[in-house]
């Protein structure tokens, strides 16, 4: 008996052991990964203050959290920030992630970050900084990197966002935004749960103001199909202050870029 409670011992110590080194082997490899990827694919300056992982955060997957990353713009929107998060979390399964290839990402949270979409007269936005197909695939000396999405939970922790639009002088932003997505996006059909809660809902046009710090919730439930693009809508609610909207119909999202709508919505009350 002595003996193989020895061995268990044992066994539990070295697995407690692989958890710990584990995350410190691969972090710098992550690491240059993730800076790759982003000058592969990014026209825009990019940073972050620390990357961190961990085997016992999201166990059995691994947890990669990035702190501080931001997306700033160049050339006519220099000093305008795009993106920034105080911190990022990433759950992956952990075998994907000691191949490095065909990365799974299972859960993405994002705490406190901070948007501001920008569309300046003539037509120019600051969120078009994915560089062209050409360009992003000059480099061949940069490693191999095809992540594939088998999210289950996509989470927004006190978010802010913002939308300018220089051309009709619409300004709209979201203070306080809670946000999380339930399903699974690995699937060519699934069911996506959707709730939403923002305290501060603001729109303003000129000197016209439509919304002043708003109460916005929203709990939707759509069937997905995933290789359509089409969402179908069923038990849905949208309260914006004391005003409740029910929603019914599909949004789809064909290869053309555009979004079809085809909703009806009705008041529950007033």
């Amino acid at each position: 008996m002595k003996t193989i409670m020895k061995i268990v011992f044992g066994c539990l110590a070295a697995l407690l052991v692989l958890i710990l080194i584990i995350p410190f082997a691969f972090r710098g490899k992550i690491t240059d990964m993730a800076k790759e990827q982003i000058n592969r694919n990014i026209d825009a300056m990019v940073g972050f203050d620390r990357l961190s992982i961990s085997l016992l955060r999201s166990f059995p997957n691994l947890n990669v959290g990035i702190r501080n990353l931001y997306v700033a713009g160049k050339d006519v929107f220099e000093g305008d920030t795009l993106f920034a998060v105080e911190e990022l979390d990433l759950a992956v399964d952990i075998v994907s992630a000691i191949k490095m290839k065909n990365v799974e990402i299972r859960r993405i949270s994002l705490y406190e970050p901070r948007v501001h979409a920008w569309l300046l007269d003539d037509g120019r936005a600051n969120w078009d900084i994915a560089k062209e197909m050409e360009e992003a695939e000059e480099d061949t000396t940069l490693s191999a990197f095809n992540p594939s999405v088998e999210l289950k939970l996509f989470e927004i922790v006190n978010g802010r966002l913002r939308f300018d639009d220089d051309s009709s002088g619409l300004s709209a932003w979201i203070d306080q935004l809670v946000f999380t997505m339930n399903g699974d996006l690995s699937k060519k059909f699934s069911t996506i749960d959707i709730q939403a809660d923002a305290r501060g809902l603001n729109m303003e046009s000129g000197t016209l103001r439509y919304l002043k710090d708003a109460v916005l919730r929203a709990d939707i439930s759509a069937d997905a199909d995933l290789e359509q693009m089409l969402f179908t809508l069923k038990d849905n609610s949208l309260l914006l202050n004391d005003l409740m909207l029910r929603l019914d119909g599909t949004v789809a999202m064909p290869d053309t870029g555009d979004i079809a709508f085809d909703l009806e919505y009705g008041l529950e009350k007033t």
